[in-house]
């Protein structure tokens, strides 16, 4: 038998192979005695997590392994006794998760079990754990033990439902042994017969899973990826359907003639999604200090747990948040980073050195008027001023927390095009592109 990993302790009782059973000196003529079903029993699990798994939760696990009994176990071939019938089995005074190990084995007989699996649930580094053995219950021989853990019970009831199977799994392929006779007739001679062909024509079994191009395996080796057919002989398979980032979906699949086997499994994704907007757009974004690209970032796939996000940029005050993803959780961060601004303030004259009025644009937008203190983030920008008296354009570049004058003047269409290093000896950077520009006091621009 597999190991496997449970979510709890269960105690399951489980019948023996079928086993045909013939009078002693039955006649020559007698029929054959039919084979008799093997009974299986799942008990309650014994609790010894200290308050950590409640009398509630326990019996729900308990009963999550009787319906996987139930479900995988063929009927004509397996009994599976209730609860309420077990109790009734049990000496007085006794209840279903009173026994253990030596203990169990004999209380399976009583009740008249042929398997039993003994288990208990626990807690161990944080994780609750359960650990299940399984014994048969005529030679107390121990079967087989698998223990699994995980920090949570949702956690634990997907670890028993993906795992029971390779418990059941066995139990189901084992053959049903022919009924024994007593004498029988023979014929002297030959008689030649006529040859055909035997045996039973194989399923074609279909399986897909959501999302698709998962891996398929049948008794643990690959087949192919979903959407896949392949084609099985009658009997019963563990298939498993894996794929990158997602939980492993696990089940018992029987195939049976005349019937079209089919698995069709929803992944649940391992990580969850992370979308980060901020205002305005088109800034560089880090997760956990890595960088991710530009806002907005749409649903980006991250592992579950906890991160950091942040937005920034030169010309921006850093700013993010903290998040912890679960599993299919979707989070969205939302920013606002605060601008690093600095001024610029255009005092223009007129080719007599008359002060003159004029609009001023920066990066080709509306900015205000001259001679009026204008808030612009820092960087390189391109500022024109056009009135009456002409018009100015050149680079300017703009620092944080400072407010740069600018001594201009203005001269006619013919002349309108200098550069930054004639009107007022206006000092120019490198800076990166992409800078913003932020409104003046009497507007936004």
């Amino acid at each position: 038998m597999k190991p496997a990993s449970l979510i709890m302790n269960v105690l399951v009782c489980w019948t023996a192979s079928i086993v045909p059973i013939v009078p002693a000196a039955a006649p020559a003529s007698a029929a054959p005695v039919p084979a008799v079903a093997a009974r299986v029993a799942v008990l309650d699990f014994q609790d010894a997590s200290g308050g950590a798994v409640s009398p509630q939760e326990v019996l729900y696990l308990s009963n999550l392994v009787r319906g996987a009994a139930r479900r995988t176990l063929p009927a004509e071939r397996f009994v599976l006794m209730t609860r309420e019938n077990i109790q009734e089995l049990l000496p007085e005074g006794r209840t279903l998760a009173d026994c253990v190990g030596e203990c169990a084995v004999e209380t399976g007989r009583k009740i008249g079990a042929d398997y039993v699996a003994t288990g208990e649930v626990t807690v161990f580094a944080g994780e609750i754990r359960v650990t299940v053995n399984m014994h048969d219950t005529a030679t107390k021989n121990l079967l087989g033990q698998v223990i699994a853990g995980a920090p949570k019970l949702l956690g634990v009831e997907q670890d028993l439902n993906g795992k029971i199977m390779t418990l059941l799994t066995p139990l189901r392929g084992n053959a049903t042994p022919g009924a024994a006779t007593g004498g029988e007739e023979r014929s002297i001679g030959g008689g030649a017969q006529a040859w055909s062909a035997g045996g039973a024509a194989d399923e074609v079994a279909v399986f897909e899973s959501d999302p698709v191009g998962a891996l398929v395996e049948i008794d643990g080796q690959p087949v192919g990826e979903t959407p896949c057919r392949r084609a099985l002989a009658a009997g019963v398979y563990e298939v498993g359907i894996k794929k990158v980032r997602y939980l492993a979906h696990t089940q018992a699949l029987e195939v049976k003639a005349g019937v079209t086997p089919k698995v069709s499994a929803t992944l649940k994704p391992d990580f969850g999604w992370l979308t980060v907007e901020s205002d305005p757009p088109g800034l560089p974004v880090t997760i956990d200090g890595k960088a991710a690209g530009q806002t907005p970032l749409a649903a980006r796939e991250i592992d579950t747990g906890p991160h950091d996000v942040l937005v920034s940029a030169e010309n921006y005050n850093a700013e993010g948040r903290h998040v912890v993803l679960d599993r299919g959780e979707r989070e969205v961060v939302r920013v606002a980073p605060v601008p690093r601004n600095g001024g610029i303030k255009v005092i223009a004259i007129d080719t007599g050195g008359n002060a003159a009025t004029g609009r001023v644009l920066v990066d080709g937008r509306e900015a205000g008027k001259a001679y009026q203190p204008l808030t612009v983030i820092m960087g390189k920008h391109r500022v024109e001023v056009t009135g009456e008296a002409g018009t100015w354009a050149g680079d300017v570049v703009v620092q944080e927390a400072k407010l740069i004058e600018l001594p201009l003047r203005l001269v006619g269409a013919a002349k309108a095009s200098r550069s930054s290093g004639g009107g007022g000896g206006i000092r120019m950077v490198r800076i990166p592109a992409g800078g913003f520009l932020m409104g003046s006091p009497t507007g936004e621009l």
